[in-house]
């Protein structure tokens, strides 16, 4: 059964790869005419895999990047929201909460845009990184934000009694018990 559920899915796309383009919004599954689907001429691909190997290498990059620089902004400010005493707390939260409301993908577009042509970011790694790391640590920060709360606060108390500082507390205690929500 769970076979099946692997492989109907994936004989449904290989089908539809086979699919003209009217046939595949019709509502029969076999294909009234067949089509050459582009892998079939896969030689071609060997002559470029030096080229699309350099793609699959800057998306692996970007995508480590992105990964790294949003997770490491989320823990911090999701620990700092909940377990540092700081000025303005409600309204970080708030201005956090309220900007994932905003289609900010579309809106912000060409003030992105503006923004990295004056840093020179154009065509360069980091400046797909940045705004793909501007653009989601919102709702990481949020999320990081809940698991923090999910650890008790007396755990945090004491290792303050003990001497630790909020680095060390962080690194320490609080990462092992959140690593599930890192991930």
């Amino acid at each position: 059964s769970s076979c099946l559920a692997i492989l109907l899915p994936f004989a449904w796309i290989l089908l539809m790869s086979f699919k003209s383009a009217p046939d595949t919004v019709q509502r029969y599954i076999w294909p009234k005419h067949f089509v050459s689907p582009w892998y079939v001429n896969y030689e071609s691909v060997f002559r470029r895999h030096d080229v699309i190997l350099g793609y699959l290498e800057r998306s692996l990059i970007v995508t480590a990047g992105t990964v790294l620089l949003t997770t490491t902004a989320a823990v911090l400010a999701g620990y700092a929201l909940v377990h540092l005493r700081m000025p303005g707390k409600r309204l970080v939260i708030g201005i956090l909460v309220a900007s994932t409301f905003f289609p900010t993908r579309v809106t912000a577009l060409i003030g992105i845009y503006q923004m990295q042509d004056d840093l020179g970011l154009i065509n360069k790694t980091w400046g797909l990184m940045l705004p793909y790391t501007a653009l989601t640590v919102a709702i990481s920060v949020f999320i990081m934000r809940g698991v923090f709360q999910t650890v008790p606060r007396d755990l945090m108390d004491s290792s303050r009694i003990d001497g630790a500082s909020s680095l060390r507390a962080l690194t320490g205690i609080m990462l092992p018990l959140v690593r599930n929500g890192i991930v």
